[in-house]
């Protein structure tokens, strides 16, 4: 058996004021293990990997309340490491042919199936109080630091921007920790010596020489250690062999959940869609992107706007969330406006997010993701007629309850 990660040991590997987060403390193997997973040129196997992945992610929370974190800020950390997870997986060079994207982390434990954008959305909301978000603040810079890019990585100029905001997020968590005093020693005296030639630049090029050297010595260290603790965390998350956490039971009688199915059959039969819904209640509509939008366009034929009027009008009678998501096909893209797949499905999401919440009473239930081509209906997704499939928009609703 492997044997289990040293925790004292990786903390050594983390800035000395993060030391004391029960967050980053708990998250450090799954830190670890992502950045082992986007740089691996060999895939794993994959029901071992997810199986340790959700027993590790299972426990997460319970940990780091143990540990002293707030519940509401595991939750939190919780849903950040998934999408870093997942994201760490669909990055590799084996991430699209392993089937990851099928059943992703971040579905199995949040029912979303891209987080890319909420995490920020998440991290905006968290600044706002820094003092009190501190914890959660630290674990999602170190995310960032180990490669997490989210919506950043789709959008156009998104990696100079994800810099940016990396940076801001390390100047406002050193604001708040302690600061140095302010002087080092109060009673100091200069020395009364004249001046020798060259002696002011002294001082300064000792200053560079030696900041170069310690950060030399620290990327080293750093660099090595990573290495050599993440193959024997993934080797003990391969490894792992118990059951799945057990589910709470449903009630005896469950309540019977409501099909968006009799509110859409003209439409469904009319093949203007195809709809349906889950043992959990969660129904799914899918619409073709040829009849939504011209082809490599994200605008909405304006002769589908009743269709989605409809459609409008049927969630109206269910309440719950509403998840939008574009897919596409496997083609590459080619236009100077829109810079890859997830751009496209991106927009596509959007646009038809945007007009179904101008029919809720309620437009904040919608919420819009794009997946690419990361998500294939059909399979192989190189023929022409799953293709065709493949592009698509899918409405999911998740009803309330």
């Amino acid at each position: 058996a492997a044997a289990a990660p040293d925790l004292d040991a990786a903390m050594q590997a983390v800035p000395g004021a993060m030391r004391g987060n029960a967050l980053v403390r708990v998250a450090t193997p799954l830190l670890l293990l992502a950045v082992q997973l986007r740089h691996s040129l060999q895939a794993p196997d994959i029901a071992a990997l997810r199986e340790g992945c959700c027993e590790r992610l299972h426990r997460f929370e319970d940990d780091a309340c143990r540990q002293g974190a707030d519940p509401k800020a595991a939750l939190a950390a919780r849903y950040a490491l998934c999408t870093l997870l997942d994201e760490a997986v669909l990055a590799s060079p084996w991430g699209e042919v392993s089937g990851w994207s099928q059943r992703t982390l971040l579905v199995t434990f949040h029912g979303e199936t891209y987080g890319g954008a909420k995490v920020f959305d998440l991290l905006d909301r968290l600044v706002r109080d820094p003092a009190r978000h501190l914890e959660l603040l630290e674990l999602l810079f170190l995310a960032l630091a180990l490669g997490f890019g989210g919506r950043y990585l789709v959008e156009p100029g998104g990696q100079a921007r994800l810099a940016d905001r990396q940076a801001e997020l390390h100047r406002l968590i050193q604001r708040q920790r302690a600061p140095l005093p302010a002087e080092l020693s109060p009673q100091w005296r200069g020395a009364d010596a004249p001046l020798e030639r060259g002696s002011a630049l002294m001082p300064l090029a000792i200053a560079t020489v030696v900041s170069l050297c310690l950060v030399a010595v620290v990327f080293l260290l750093l660099y090595a250690r990573l290495n050599r603790m993440a193959a024997p965390i993934s080797a003990q998350l391969a490894g792992i062999g118990m059951e799945r956490a057990t589910l709470p039971r449903a009630p005896a009688h469950p309540a019977a959940p409501v099909s968006l199915v009799p509110f859409l059959e003209p439409e469904q039969r009319a093949g203007l869609l195809t709809v349906s819904t889950d043992a959990d209640g969660r129904s799914t509509i899918r619409i073709s992107s040829a009849a939504m939008f011209v082809s490599g366009g994200t605008e909405v034929d304006p002769r589908q706007h009743g269709l989605l009027r409809r459609i409008a009008a049927a969630l109206q009678r269910v309440p719950g969330r509403v998840l939008v998501i574009g897919h596409t096909d496997d083609q590459p893209v080619r236009s100077l406006r829109i810079k890859d797949n997830y751009a496209l499905s991106t927009l596509r999401a959007e646009n038809v997010g945007a007009l179904l919440a101008a029919g809720l009473s309620d437009p904040r239930r919608i919420e819009t993701s794009g997946a690419g081509d990361s998500q294939p209906l059909a399979t192989p997704p190189q023929l022409a007629e799953n293709r065709a499939r493949n592009r698509r928009v899918e409405i999911v609703l998740i009803p309330e309850g």
